[in-house]
């Protein structure tokens, strides 16, 4: 937490040299609630959310705005922290990730394949003209002791995985046999190994349990193995799959929207996945919900143009006048188009 809001204040330093910023609010390292207590996002002690209001009478657009800040911000000591700029038009899209309009899913079911076809979904994007701030939700692995339990020698001893999954949490968790009391207060009373054990897996080894069998005392190192290795921070599922979103932003100084996501998913279609790998990759967020609106609305324009035509061949009890009259319907472009340029509106 220390560290988290040192660096924050460095960079609320740099956003007080900007003129068009308002106001800075700093959300670090929030927690789940309790019982009855709301929260509308989870932070660990090393993240931190930074929201900034803009001026409304601003002559630069946010995107502007953000730009000189990233450019501001190169120079400032992150600690080895990692900053992801964000456009919001208001704090709930903020709260969302800023819907960018690239997300990328990457579904699958082993870790390390799937973290390469991330990284391949990453270097195909950064081919891509206009496409920015590329990201990934996989997160750092967080260190963890594995304790393997060997059934076979367990059994032959008498000794269950409860026993066994009891004494490693006693030794490297700890466990509250009794509480202190002492003016009307308790005091939880924390049993474990000390940290210098604790960090040497041989001596988690040498841990004691009960055998049943021999009536003696075993070590825990003749029924498990352990072993110290790294595992997923979190794993996020879509769909009842475990998926990694890749998102980038599209820079509106170089390219447009309209331009960059049909590249995307020409990239996508020339990625070749093979369907026994257990991979998929797709488009997700604001790209598919474009695609989708588009596909509703060529079908809407579709089944409007056949009612249309079957009211009209009812009403002329002839199949070809209707089809004469709607025929001339796009001459009527030309004058449309001139009207939508000299007023300044879109389709």
């Amino acid at each position: 937490l220390e560290i988290t809001d040192r660096v924050c204040k460095r960079i609320e330093s740099v956003f007080k040299e900007i003129p068009e910023i308002k106001d800075v609010a700093v959300t670090i390292g929030s927690e789940k609630g309790g019982k009855g207590a709301v929260k509308l996002d989870t932070l660990r002690p090393s993240q931190a959310n930074i929201l900034v209001t803009l001026k409304k009478d601003r002559k630069r657009p946010s995107s502007a705005v953000v730009h000189e800040i990233e450019e501001r911000d190169e120079k400032t000591d992150h600690e080895m922290g990692l900053i992801e700029f964000i456009v919001a038009e208001s704090e709930f899209s903020f709260g969302e990730g800023g819907n960018k309009p690239i997300q990328i899913e990457v579904k699958g079911y082993e870790f390390e394949p799937m973290t390469q076809l991330v990284q391949q979904v990453k270097n195909n994007l950064a081919e891509i003209t206009g496409v920015e701030n590329i990201q990934d939700e996989m997160g750092k692995t967080s260190p963890e002791t594995k304790v393997n339990i060997d059934k076979r020698r367990a059994a032959l001893y008498g000794i269950s995985a409860l026993d066994i999954a009891l004494i490693a949490k006693a030794g490297l968790g700890g466990v509250v046999p009794t509480q202190y009391r002492e003016g009307g207060k308790e005091y939880d009373i924390l049993v474990r190994l000390s940290e210098k054990d604790r960090m040497n897996i041989q001596h988690v080894g040498d841990l004691l349990l009960y055998s049943k069998v021999l009536d003696a005392l075993i070590p825990l190192k003749e029924v498990a193995s352990i072993k110290q290795s790294a595992s997923p921070s979190e794993i996020k599922r879509v769909d009842q799959e475990r998926t990694i979103i890749v998102s980038a932003e599209i820079d509106s100084r170089i390219a447009k929207t309209k331009d960059v996501l049909p590249q995307v998913q020409g990239m996508l279609r020339d990625m070749n996945i093979s369907p026994d790998s257990g991979l998929q990759v797709g488009l997700s967020g604001k790209a598919r919900e474009i695609k989708e609106s588009f596909d509703k609305v060529m079908f809407a324009f579709i089944l409007a143009f056949a009612l249309v035509y079957m009211i009209m061949a009812a009403q002329f009890e002839s199949f070809l006048q209707p089809a004469i009259i709607m025929i001339t319907v796009p001459l009527a472009f030309a004058g449309v188009v001139v009207a939508l340029i000299l007023g300044g509106h879109s389709v």
